[in-house]
């Protein structure tokens, strides 16, 4: 956030030192990077993570669909970085950035499903609540 707020300050007063543009391109990728590698530790709870019905009744789908995804997260950062370096384009790395989530998210629902059907050791889901 300081940072962000930084560069538009640099921008607003008409000095080079920080670019919001290469701060988006660069900084989104480390985050990605930074919070992947994070994913795959963080035991199960209600209000980070992959939170399917599947992942909150079976351990071992928690983490290892936390593991998957985290793995995947890191990738599409490291990715997106090769993008923001060698293309510089703002528009392919929106949408390889937005179609990357999409997949990673529909990988990990659809992995902690399979992980939760061989669990012997699973609880049944928990009903939604409206």
């Amino acid at each position: 956030g300081v940072a962000i707020h930084a560069a538009f300050v640099s921008r607003a007063t008409g000095s080079d030192l920080l670019d919001p543009d290469s701060l988006a391109h660069f900084g989104i990728p480390i985050l990605l990077v930074v919070t992947g590698n994070y994913l795959g530790k963080i035991r199960s709870n209600f209000l980070f993570g992959i939170r399917t019905p599947w992942t909150l009744s079976s351990d071992l789908s928690w983490n290892r669909t936390h593991r998957l995804a985290g793995r995947l997260t890191v990738l599409l950062g490291l990715g997106l970085l090769v993008v923001a370096v060698v293309w510089r384009d703002s528009r392919l790395q929106f949408w390889a950035g937005l179609i990357g989530l999409a997949l990673v998210t529909m990988i990990a629902v659809v992995h902690s499903f399979r992980v939760w059907k061989s669990d012997r050791s699973r609880g049944e889901p928990k009903p939604r609540q409206v």
